[in-house]
Formats: C-alpha cells, structure tokens, sequence
C-alpha cells in the first residue's frame, strides 16, 4: 500500500477530537470492548480500517476518493468550527457569512451520516439486496433491455458485482453518494434546523 493510501480511518475527524484535548496535546478515550479509559492523541483515536475505502468496480482496486471527499470537507470546517468556538468562549454569536453557515451545516450533516453507528440506525445495509435489484432494473431499462430474472442475480459474475456494491455503501454514503441521502440529509437538516 502506497503512503498516501489511508488505510485506517478517522470516524470522528481529529480536527475536531483536537478540541478536546489538554496542554500536552491528549484526551482520555474508552473504548467499546470496556477496556479502562486511556490517554491518546487524537490521531489514534477514532478510526477503524477502510470504512470509507471503496472498491473499483473493474479493476477491483481499493479507491481513497470518500476519504478524500471527508478530508476537504473537514478542511473547509475547520476554520469556521475555530471561529464558532472562540465566539462563543468570548459570549458572542458566531456571526457566520452565508458560506461559513453552508460550509458548518453541510460538515455537521455529514457527520450524521459517516459513522457506522449512525449509518445502522437508518438501516443502510439492511435494503442492500433491494437496492441493488433496484438499480440494476434502472440500468436495464435506461439501457431499453428486457429486466433479468432471478438467474441474473445468482450469477457469479454479477454476485461478486453485488458484493462490491455492497462493500462500498458505507463508504458513499458518508462521503455524500447514496440514494437515501437526499431524503435523510434533508429530514435531518429539517429536524434540526439545519436546513441545509
């Protein structure tokens, strides 16, 4: 693996887990095995192997393009989360420019949807198969071809087509790529006022 392939990957972002941390650069974390809390830099916190990695569907190559969708969008939040936060530790409004509003309200609906937690409570891998009997019906039928039976899906070749699919859910959906995301992200939004 090349060193600018992210192999593990942070699941809540260190610029914002940085935040939390005392004068040596550290914040004491727990984990979900219920072993004692422990002291850590962010940058060890928070990650899990390949969550947002995808795989291309021809050469069956790993792919970094969600991480680095999440990496920008990080970027472009970061300033605006430091000036939000030293408002308010002055007791002020954070007086946000139009983009600085768009550019926090589409960071925090993206953190809604990027950790596997959240993407199970909507229950994104559990229509996997119908989605993907869906999209393919679409694809026939754009392509002006009868829709396959059974047998099609129970193709080897195309089983392992599924199974990338499947693969690569988790990793489009927190990046932005999901049939889900215009309906979710608006509700969200909508319930929370972030009307994005």
């Amino acid at each position: 693996m090349a060193n600018n392939e992210p192999a593990k990957q942070h699941t809540i972002p260190e610029m914002l887990s940085k935040r939390f941390c005392d004068d040596d650069g550290c914040l004491w974390a727990g984990s979900k095995s219920g072993r004692e809390p422990f002291y850590s830099s962010p940058n060890g916190l928070f990650k899990e192997k390949h969550v947002y990695s995808t795989h291309d569907y021809i050469q069956t190559v790993r792919t970094y393009q969600n991480e680095a969708i999440l990496g920008e969008m990080e970027r472009k939040a970061d300033p605006v989360i430091s000036h939000i936060v030293d408002q308010a530790r002055r007791r002020r409004p954070p007086g946000l420019s139009t983009e600085a509003h768009d550019t926090f309200k589409r960071f925090i609906a993206a953190q809604a949807r990027r950790t596997p937690e959240s993407q199970e409570r909507i229950g994104l891998k559990k229509d996997v198969d119908d989605v993907y009997r869906e999209a393919v019906t679409k694809c026939f039928n754009q392509g002006g071809l009868p829709i396959p039976g059974d047998d099609f899906f129970e193709d080897g070749a195309y089983t392992n087509f599924r199974e990338t699919y499947k693969s690569n859910l988790p990793g489009n959906f927190a990046a932005g790529d999901h049939h889900l995301l215009e309906r979710q992200t608006k509700q969200f939004c909508i319930d929370t006022g972030l009307l994005v």
